[in-house]
């Protein structure tokens, strides 16, 4: 038994390295972590360099952007390259290195009808591409202010609104007519006093036409109009853009200057549906199930569909209607 562990004292004894042995592993280790420290400050130093020549490069002249030439815009369709160009507030001539994307893209925002801009900025040749998407119009509107409304609505007299109202067919074909020309000047329409010719999109955001430069006819003018609109029907138009989006009914035109009798301009005529409320829908359904007044015997005597109350239809007509106006 003592022989055996003896044999096993021995050979540990011959396998442990020895103090020499140890100082010489000691050394390996010291060089290998010199080395990689070495190779670390070698690459540091390349990478520094390589850095300080680009921030040297791009401060020289070639490296500026000098005019918005040196712009490209990508997907842009309703509005021209031009006209963005134009909003990307550079100070010309300008280094690559001291244009700041962020600050270009916020202002480019809040003055171009946007979703979204990216800028970036391009080595070769220098220059910047801005990538944008816009805002899908969806009605051609007229912004009116409620004070100059108002004012407006109380000089006419009893007699004259209701002609106004008995023209209204006559009065949104005349608008129409206007927006949808090709190549006609967005100032040629004469709107109410204090109204703003607008685009809309579907949440009701809205910017104007003149930011629209359509010479080039890039794009075509929504189909629908929208008269009378107000700040404060902001918050109502996607609920009631989507009940006349999804309708069967075809809506030319939406009446909404006077707030107590929203009327819209349709395939089937002319229909007042009184305040716009939580009854929309319903009330473009029940319109919806007149389809046969085109077909009817006297239809050319209809002056408006009356749907106040969905429950109870009624038509109004010409005849009756120049009747209340004479007494």
């Amino acid at each position: 038994m003592g022989t055996t562990a003896t044999r096993r004292r021995s050979r540990i004894s011959a396998n442990a390295p020895s103090p020499l042995g140890m100082a010489e592993r000691r050394r390996n280790l010291r060089r290998q972590r010199g080395q990689r420290v070495l190779k670390y400050f070698w690459r540091l130093l390349v990478v520094g360099a390589a850095a300080g020549g680009l921030i040297w490069l791009m401060g020289q002249p070639v490296w500026l952007v000098r005019s918005a030439e040196q712009i490209t815009i990508k997907g842009n369709q309703a509005m021209s390259a031009d006209s963005l160009k134009g909003l990307v507030p550079v100070d010309y001539p300008q280094s690559l290195l001291k244009v700041k994307p962020n600050d270009l893209e916020k202002a480019l925002l809040e003055q171009a009808p946007l979703l979204d801009a990216k800028i970036s900025r391009r080595l070769v040749p220098p220059g910047l591409v801005v990538r944008v998407r816009e805002r899908q119009p969806v009605a051609v509107a007229e912004l009116t202010r409620p004070e100059s409304q108002s004012k407006l609505r109380d000089k006419q007299t009893p007699a004259a609104r209701s002609t106004t109202e008995q023209g209204d067919g006559e009065e949104f074909a005349q608008e129409r007519k206007l927006v949808t020309q090709p190549n006609k000047k967005l100032e040629a329409f004469q709107p109410m006093v204090n109204a703003e010719r607008v685009l809309l999109d579907e949440t009701g955001e809205w910017v104007s036409l003149a930011q629209y430069d359509n010479s080039e006819g890039m794009f075509e003018l929504p189909s629908l109009q929208v008269l009378g609109m107000r700040p404060e029907y902001k918050k109502e138009w996607p609920g009631l853009y989507e009940v006349i989006r999804q309708n069967p009914v075809q809506v030319q035109a939406i009446d909404w200057r006077d707030p107590s009798n929203l009327k819209l301009k349709t395939d089937l005529g002319t229909v007042h549906l009184g305040p716009y409320g939580p009854q929309f829908s319903y009330q473009l359904e029940i319109l919806d199930r007149m389809r046969h007044l085109p077909s009817h015997a006297e239809a050319d005597k209809i002056a408006f569909i009356d749907l106040k109350t969905p429950t109870v239809p009624r038509l109004q007509m010409k005849a009756d209607q120049a009747e209340k106006v004479s007494n």
